[in-house]
C-alpha cells in the first residue's frame, strides 16, 4: 500500500470530526459498500495532507518520485487528466498569439489549447496507410514548417505507433522549439523493459501520460513530466488554472498505487506477458476477413485489427459485445481498436481469439472505406472562429462554409474540421460515411446539422 492510501486508510478509520467538505463527512448514508469504503478515504486539504496546488509536503514527496518514473526533472500529478496537462504544456511553451507545429491527428485538449491561448497552428499531416493510420512524420515535414515556439507531437498514436521522438528533439531544440509529447497512452513505457523508452529520456520537454489508460490507476488520473527546457513555475500557473481547486485525494492515493505496482512488476513478468501477445498474433494468422497491425516496434499494448477489403470495423465491434461480452477501445469502418495490458489474463485472450476466428467466418460490411487523407483550407485562426456567432446548417447544405466548432469523430478525438476552416463536398461525404457506418461525430446533432459561420 503507498504512502497516501495508508494515510488515508489510518485517517478514514480514525474518530476525527469532520466539520469542513466534503460533505458526505465520511458517513455514506447510501446502501452501495464501495461507495462506504471511498467516502472514508475522501478528504480535503486538511493539516497533514498537503495542497496539490502548493505542496510542501507527502504530495512534493509522491511528484518528485513521479519524476523519477518518468525520467523528467520535475512532474505534476493531474486529476483533471492527460487533457490538462496538455493544455498547460502548451500554454506553458508558446506565448499567447505566438505559433505551434502540431499533428493533425492531435486530441481536442491540443485544439482547445490553441484557441484559449490565441496561437497560429502549422499541421504536420505525415504518412497513412490504405487503412487512414498514420505510419510517422518525416523531419522533412517538419522544417518546412518554419519558425515556431513549440512542436506538439503524439506518441504512441492512438493506434500505438511510436515516433522518432529524439530526432524530433534535437531538431526542435536546434531551430529553438520545445517539444511537447502527448503522451496519453504511453504511461507504461516509463516502466521500460519490453516497451519502448518514454519520450522525455529522448529529450522532450513535456511529457503527458495517463497512468489510468494503460496502468493500473482509476479514470482522470495522469501525470505532467517536464525537462529541462521546460518552465515549472509557469507550468504550474496554467495547471492552477486547468484543474480542480478541490483534487481527490482517492484519485491521488491511486496514481501513486499505479507507480508502486508498475515498480513491482519484474522483468519475468513482463516477457511472460509478451509472450501471450506475441501468441495472439500467431493463434489469428489464418484470418481471411481480419489482419493483425504488426506491433513490432510499437505499442504492444494496441491490438489493431484491420478489415480486409471491406468496411465492417463497427459492425464487428458490436457482434463483440453483443454476442461475446467483449467491449473494445474503438472501431472505425477500417479497424478495431483494442487495449490490452499486464492486467490480462491468458483466459482473456483465448476467448478474444475464439470470438475473432468465429467471426472471420462471418465477417462483412460495406466495400472497403475510402480512407484518403482532408487537408482542409483555414480561412482563420481556430482562436478567431471558436465563440463567435453561428448558425445550424443541414450537413447537405455545408459545402462552403466555414466551420464554428470542432468536427470531430470520436474516439478518437481527433478532427475531421477544426473552428476556421472551410468544409467542403469532401468533408460532407467523409462525415456521413462514418455517421452511416456507426461512428460517432461529435459536432453533428441528432438533425445531422453543423455550426457554421
Amino acid at each position: 500500500m503507498g504512502k497516501l492510501l495508508k494515510m488515508l486508510s489510518e485517517y478514514g478509520n480514525g474518530d476525527v470530526l469532520a466539520f469542513h467538505m466534503p460533505g458526505h463527512k465520511r458517513k455514506y448514508k447510501g446502501e452501495d459498500p464501495f461507495y462506504a469504503e471511498y467516502c472514508k478515504r475522501d478528504i480535503t486539504e486538511i493539516e497533514g495532507f498537503d495542497d496539490l496546488h502548493d505542496p510542501t509536503g507527502i504530495l512534493k514527496e509522491l511528484q518528485e518520485e513521479a519524476a523519477v518514473f518518468m525520467g523528467a526533472d520535475s512532474a505534476f500529478y493531474l486529476v483533471n487528466g492527460s487533457t490538462a496537462g496538455v493544455m498547460a504544456a502548451i500554454c506553458s511553451a508558446v506565448p499567447k498569439g505566438g505559433r505551434l507545429i502540431m499533428q493533425r491527428e492531435s486530441h481536442m485538449s491540443a485544439y482547445h489549447a490553441v484557441m484559449l491561448h490565441d496561437i497560429t497552428p502549422t499541421y504536420l499531416y505525415g504518412e497513412h496507410d490504405g487503412y487512414g493510420i498514420l505510419s510517422g512524420i518525416d523531419i522533412e515535414e517538419i522544417k518546412k514548417c518554419g519558425p515556431a515556439d513549440a512542436l506538439f507531437i503524439t506518441s504512441p498514436t492512438y493506434e500505438g505507433v511510436v515516433q522518432d521522438i529524439k530526432k524530433y528533439a534535437d531538431y526542435a531544440h536546434s531551430a529553438g522549439m520545445k517539444l511537447i509529447v502527448d503522451a496519453a497512452h504511453g504511461a507504461h513505457f516509463c516502466m521500460g523493459g519490453i516497451f519502448p523508452v518514454n519520450a522525455l529520456r529522448l529529450g522532450a520537454d513535456y511529457e503527458v501520460v495517463s497512468v489510468h489508460k494503460t496502468m493500473s490507476a482509476p479514470t482522470q488520473t495522469a501525470l505532467l513530466g517536464l525537462g529541462k527546457g521546460a518552465d515549472p513555475d509557469k507550468t504550474a500557473a496554467f495547471l492552477d488554472m486547468f484543474q480542480s481547486s478541490s483534487p481527490s485525494y482517492p484519485l491521488m492515493a491511486g496514481i501513486e498505487e499505479s507507480m508502486d505496482i508498475a515498480g513491482k512488476t519484474s522483468p519475468e513478468e513482463m516477457q511472460a506477458w509478451l509472450g501471450l501477445r506475441k501468441g495472439i498474433d500467431g493463434e489469428c494468422r489464418d484470418l481471411k476477413r481480419f489482419k493483425l497491425k504488426n506491433f513490432e516496434g510499437n505499442d504492444p499494448y494496441k491490438l489493431t485489427i484491420l478489415m480486409s477489403d471491406h468496411a465492417g470495423g463497427v459492425q464487428a465491434a458490436k457482434a463483440l459485445r453483443d454476442r461475446y461480452g467483449i467491449e473494445i477501445e474503438m472501431a472505425l469502418p477500417s479497424y478495431m481498436l483494442l487495449i490490452l495490458s499486464i492486467s490480462d489474463e491468458e483466459a482473456d485472450y483465448k476467448r478474444l481469439v475464439q470470438a475473432l476466428h468465429e467471426l472471420d467466418k462471418e465477417a462483412a460490411g460495406a466495400e472497403a472505406f475510402d480512407n484518403r487523407l482532408l487537408i482542409p483550407e483555414s480561412v482563420m485562426r481556430p482562436s478567431e472562429a471558436y465563440g463567435r456567432e453561428y448558425r445550424k446548417f443541414a450537413l447537405s447544405e455545408a459545402a462552403g462554409k466555414v466551420s464554428a466548432g470542432m468536427l470531430v469523430a470520436y474516439p478518437p478525438g481527433r478532427p475531421i474540421a477544426a473552428p476556421g476552416e472551410r468544409i467542403t463536398e469532401e468533408t460532407v461525404t467523409l462525415i456521413r460515411s462514418l455517421h452511416e457506418q456507426g461512428v460517432n461525430i461529435r459536432g453533428l446533432d441528432k438533425d445531422m446539422r453543423i455550426k457554421v459561420l
